[in-house]
C-alpha cells in the first residue's frame, strides 16, 4: 500500500520507513518516493524534550505542508501535544503500529 502525498503541485506515492533515532531509541519514520525508490523525507522530528518513544513521535510540519492530515486521514496515529524547536512549533502523535505497518516499505513489519 502506498501514501498518496500532494505537495508543490505533484502526488507523491510514499512509503514508510521505520527505524529508532541513535540518541534514545525512539520511533523514525521516514517517507520513500515508491516510484523512484528515493528517500523523499524524514517524517518525525527527535526533539530532546524526553516525549519521544517508542510510539510517539513529533511530526516534520516545518518541511512537511499538509502531512497531519495524511497522518489522520490514514489513521497512522493520533495528536497528542506539541513541542518546540527553535522557532518551529512541532505536533506529537501517538502513531498507531498496527496502521502505519501497512505501509511500512517491503511490507508489514513484524518485532
Amino acid at each position: 500500500m502506498t501514501l498518496n502525498y500532494n505537495c508543490w503541485g505533484k502526488e507523491f506515492h510514499l512509503a514508510l520507513r521505520e527505524d529508532r533515532y541513535s540518541s534514545n531509541g525512539s520511533l523514525y519514520l521516514g517517507l520513500v518516493d515508491v516510484d523512484d525508490m528515493e528517500p523523499f523525507a524524514d517524517l518525525t522530528v527527535n526533539l530532546a524534550d524526553g516525549m519521544a518513544t517508542e510510539s510517539c513521535q513529533y511530526v516534520d510540519t516545518n518541511n512537511l505542508a499538509g502531512i497531519q492530515e495524511l497522518i489522520e486521514e490514514n489513521n497512522l496515529g493520533m495528536l497528542i501535544g506539541y513541542g518546540h524547536s527553535g522557532f518551529c512549533t512541532y505536533p506529537l502523535y501517538v502513531f498507531d503500529k498496527e496502521e502505519y505497518s501497512k505501509y511500512l516499505l517491503g511490507g508489514q513489519h513484524n518485532d
